[in-house]
């Protein structure tokens, strides 16, 4: 009911419904003196769980745990958009750079990823309670080989150095650069609440 609406005025009207996206919606009445009836059809688009908010490669520069530019723009747009449907709950799950190469990765880079996606969703005003980490951190490295040396008629073990793999020349490229990494991120609705949880 749009009582005490005056005519000739353009008003704004934030549409709510659960489980849809909240929606804001400009409503104009015609002027004139008498009194006027007036209907208006708006479109709510619905939550579905498994929506991929943010989604893409190289979304970290290679060695980085600072988004890029692309990706921080999509995250704080997920995270307004977070904060005015509180029954969204999102899960981020990052990944570490591809060490094919060689390169040494930190053993934590997927959760500081994570963690970092998770701190521009909070300043954009997404839930706490609504945010899960999934991050994919490198694997432990192996412990070295052994092999039997023989000391004075006794078997005794000593680890064994490998060679450190050689990178190989990228096609195309001169130099013989390493190919670059790349690095994976992306926050997924996962569930969504009911007004009561």
């Amino acid at each position: 009911t749009a009582a005490g609406l005056k005519p000739g005025i353009t008003y704004s009207v934030k549409i709510v419904a659960s489980q849809k996206y909240v929606s804001t919606e400009s409503v104009s009445f015609p002027s004139g003196e008498s009194f006027q009836q007036s209907s208006h059809d708006f479109t709510v688009r619905p939550i579905h769980a498994g929506t991929k908010m943010v989604d893409g490669g190289g979304p970290f520069p290679c060695g980085s745990v600072t988004p890029t530019h692309t990706c921080s723009m999509e995250t704080e747009t997920a995270g307004k958009i977070m904060a005015g449907n509180e029954e969204i709950e999102v899960t981020i799950e990052t990944w570490s750079d591809d060490a094919a190469n060689g390169a040494s990765t930190p053993a934590d880079q997927g959760t500081q990823r994570a963690e970092a996606l998770k701190a521009i969703l909070l300043a954009n005003g997404a839930p706490k309670n609504r945010i899960i980490l999934n991050p994919h951190n490198p694997p432990p490295p192996p412990p070295p080989a052994k092999e039997e040396v023989a000391v004075k008629g006794k078997k005794k073990a000593k680890p064994v150095k490998k060679p450190k793999p050689a990178k190989k020349p990228v096609k195309g490229k001169k130099g013989g650069e390493a190919a670059p990494c790349w690095s994976k991120a992306q926050i997924v609705i996962t569930k969504l609440h009911s007004e009561a949880e």
